[in-house]
């Protein structure tokens, strides 16, 4: 098995790790969550040591007076000493985010520059599912993950659910390597109203 199919056939062990780590609310900048910043390092260095990682290490920061958070340092020496180094840094505590900064982060990014409506010229409105930006299949797994998440914090998420219903419903046509906005083609059937632009039309709308 490659690389690919073990992270595929291991993916909803990792994931339940991962929302297991994430629930741990490591708010490096609040006082009152530094004994969850320690319980985090614990949890990585916990499994890092499963994984297989030979040196694994929970490293003191700050000094006596100033005491720091803790790092965790891990190393798996290759047995090729002539092995290229492969270096991974990640931060295991979070950050309070003001919203207000978090909508100016996304609204400057490539989708949020991006007018709302202008995304229905890409798939949907030309009818281009078969060569997909994101498939439906990859799209069904993050939604599941997502909702399912949620239900086990007891956050509502209704209209992620009606989502994720959709996206099953045209999972189960064999849609799952077209595009993910495939399934708003379930609505097109169900109206009885179809709707398509020639790409080449849209193109010029777009850009003139």
């Amino acid at each position: 098995m490659d690389a690919r199919g073990y992270i595929e056939a291991q993916a909803r062990e990792f994931f339940s790790d991962l929302k297991e780590w994430l629930a741990i609310p490591s708010v490096s900048a609040d006082p009152g969550h530094h004994g969850d910043v320690r319980a985090s390092a614990d949890w990585l260095a916990g499994h890092l040591r499963e994984a297989g990682f030979p040196q694994v290490e929970i490293w003191e920061t700050g000094t006596a007076a100033a005491p720091g958070q803790p790092a965790v340092f891990a190393c798996w020496p290759a047995a090729d000493p002539g092995a290229l180094t492969v270096t991974v840094y990640g931060h295991h505590d979070v950050q309070p985010v003001d919203p207000l900064d978090l909508w100016r982060a996304l609204r400057m990014g490539a989708v949020g520059r991006r007018r709302t409506f202008d995304a229905l010229a890409t798939q949907f409105l030309s009818h281009s599912f078969d060569v997909p930006a994101f498939s439906l299949r990859l799209a069904h797994k993050d939604v599941g993950l997502a909702t399912e998440f949620a239900r086990e914090l007891g956050i509502p998420m209704r209209m992620a659910g009606l989502t994720f219903a959709e996206m099953t419903e045209a999972l189960a046509r064999g849609w799952g390597d077209r595009d993910s906005r495939v399934a708003m083609l379930l609505q097109e059937e169900r109206t009885g109203v179809h709707i398509e632009i020639p790409a080449e039309t849209l193109r010029q709308e777009l850009n003139g």
